[in-house]
């Protein structure tokens, strides 16, 4: 799947509106897929340019870090009177430990359509496009919308990505032996996303997604400590599947803000369904909570809290297992390293603006992988320090950098907005 994955309640300004352009392609492509390319952050609250699909499958490690999600970026933004609206194009650069330089560019229109209410947030259509340092590269097209006074929020998009990854093997000692397999993945994806608001802050609706993937693997490029995915037959030079999936969503969001929030809640508990009945070939649930809680500490600071879930049910191929290190969950592994059927993870981030342009954090966090909920042999521990750079006042949209520490691993990272 593929994951790639911008809000805030004030005039929508045209630095505002690049920053969201940017994070158009992450939520397009990031709907909540997964591409396992170890890296595609997996989850899609904030938005990370993590190359994933409707259900955390197919790349997880295009992860330009994280990007706020433009689903809930826009939710928030006062929309002005009817316009031809704006267009906007932005080149946002990244890296990432699996990934290497990656440089995205995008380009959106930012409007409101005549007969709707001044307070329901502007639509976005738009695109863009992704390369790395390793030979990834994907493009995308996608839709933002809001109807009924933002009762219904839909967007929807198509993509095409082609990532090169990592496999390290299943479990924590084909981690602990930190060999791997370099894989390739390509796929065209199609997505879309409708929710309703049943009440104030939240939402309830479904994401539905398409795609054929197609792994390349060799076998001469296998070493012996790694054995191979368990979808490989040893002989092929390609593993191809569909993989179609409906994910029911329930989203609960007090923020004040996408891209800096310095108090409230974001909740979202979401069931990504693989089924042959609708076109898949495999067969296998996703299952996902993921809980960010902030709290004002002074006028200058924020302690954000996350905690995250994420276990599979069913013939759950490699590729969209759950893996340490990627998105917003634990900064400090290389992404893809430690996988298994389920993952649990939790952190703490302190942040402190020191102007109205500069902020520096540090953060610690425990992660763990296993192959249930309730059999789960360790928990790794990771922390480290950043600085971020403010691209707008008002919306307080950054640059982040960050250098982080895991328990024999290291990983550096640059990206846009916050991690969670």
């Amino acid at each position: 799947m593929i994951s790639l994955n911008c809000r805030q309640s004030v005039k929508f300004s045209q630095s505002q509106a690049v920053t969201t352009a940017c994070l158009l392609f992450t939520n397009m492509l990031v709907a909540d897929v997964s591409m396992d390319t170890t890296s595609t952050g997996q989850s899609d609250e904030n938005g990370q340019i993590t190359l994933r699909w409707p259900s955390n499958s197919l790349t997880r490690d295009i992860e330009m870090s994280s990007f706020p999600s433009i689903d809930a970026t826009m939710e928030k933004i006062e929309a002005e009177p009817p316009s031809s609206g704006e267009w906007l194009i932005a080149p946002v650069p990244g890296y990432s430990p699996v990934l290497g330089v990656t440089l995205a560019g995008a380009i959106a229109k930012i409007y409101r359509p005549a007969g709707t209410s001044k307070d329901s947030p502007a639509w976005i259509t738009g695109g863009a496009v992704f390369a790395t340092q390793n030979g990834s590269w994907g493009l995308g097209l996608g839709q933002k919308m809001n109807l009924g006074d933002d009762r219904w929020r839909i967007n929807g998009g198509i993509a095409y990505a082609d990532v090169r990854y990592r496999y390290y093997g299943i479990g924590n000692d084909s981690g602990d032996v930190n060999r791997y397999v370099p894989l390739r993945q390509t796929a065209p994806i199609v997505t879309g996303k409708m929710m309703y608001r049943v009440s104030t802050g939240w939402y309830v609706g479904a994401q539905i997604a398409a795609a054929n993937s197609t792994t390349y693997i060799n076998a001469n490029d296998l070493p012996p400590e790694v054995a191979p995915p368990p979808e490989w037959d040893g002989v092929s030079e390609s593993i191809k599947a569909a993989l179609n999936t409906i994910t029911p969503t329930i989203e609960y969001d007090s923020r004040d803000s996408d891209f800096f929030p310095r108090q409230g809640i974001l909740f979202r508990a979401t069931g990504a369904i693989f089924s042959d009945l609708w076109g898949s070939d495999f067969n296998f649930e996703i299952y996902s909570l993921a809980y960010n809680h902030y709290f004002p500490f002074g006028d200058r600071g924020v302690l954000a809290v996350r905690t995250y879930a994420r276990v599979g049910a069913g013939n759950v191929p490699f590729f969209a297992l759950s893996t340490l290190g990627q998105g917003s969950d634990i900064r400090g592994y290389t992404p893809g390293r430690y996988r298994d059927k389920a993952l649990v993870s939790g952190q703490v981030e302190y942040r402190h603006e020191l102007s109205q342009s500069w902020c520096v954090a540090a953060f610690f966090g425990m992660g763990a992988v296993g192959p249930s909920i309730g059999d789960i042999p360790r928990a790794l521990p990771a922390g480290g320090f950043g600085v971020r750079y403010r691209l707008t006042k008002e919306s307080k949209a950054s640059i982040r950098v960050d250098v982080a520490w895991g328990r024999d691993d290291n990983a550096f990272y640059i990206s846009m907005g916050e991690a969670f």
